[in-house]
């Protein structure tokens, strides 16, 4: 980890943005190994700050990193906020891989941050959604 950082040190010294940012991604997965996500989460702010003028690919990986991370963290609202900027981004480039990614991921993060809700109108009317469960048509 101390090379990722002496490298991401070196890289800003020299003016290199884009070996910069391969060692702030770098350096986030070491961190976020080490269950250092607050660490994490600040280096890929700065890949992210770093890819914004030229490099939408980049973005769209700092987007989607951050909001894996604040998925894990429980933070929610945050990773929805985040997968819809990697969403959009995918978009914008026209690949179908990375916007399948992108769908799946703000899919996710989406019902993870309606489950309660869902969770309580299930169980405030238990009786209704089992009628409705017994009525619905099969695929």
């Amino acid at each position: 980890m101390d090379h990722q950082r002496a490298y991401m040190e070196l890289s800003r010294q020299a003016g290199d943005q884009e070996a910069e940012g391969r060692a702030c991604v770098a350096y986030a997965e070491c961190q976020q190994q080490l269950g250092q996500l607050s660490g994490a989460v600040e280096s890929l702010e700065t890949y992210l700050e770093l890819s914004r003028s030229q490099d939408p690919r980049g973005q769209a990986t700092a987007c989607c990193k951050l909001g894996v991370l604040y998925q894990q963290q429980g933070q929610l609202q945050q990773a929805v906020g985040y997968f819809e900027r990697f969403f959009e981004l995918a978009r914008s480039l026209g690949e179908r891989r990375l916007l399948d990614i992108a769908r799946i991921n703000l899919g996710a993060a989406r019902s993870a941050l309606r489950m309660p809700e869902y969770k309580q109108l299930c169980w405030g009317d238990l009786n209704g959604v089992l009628a409705w469960k017994s009525t619905r048509q099969a695929f």
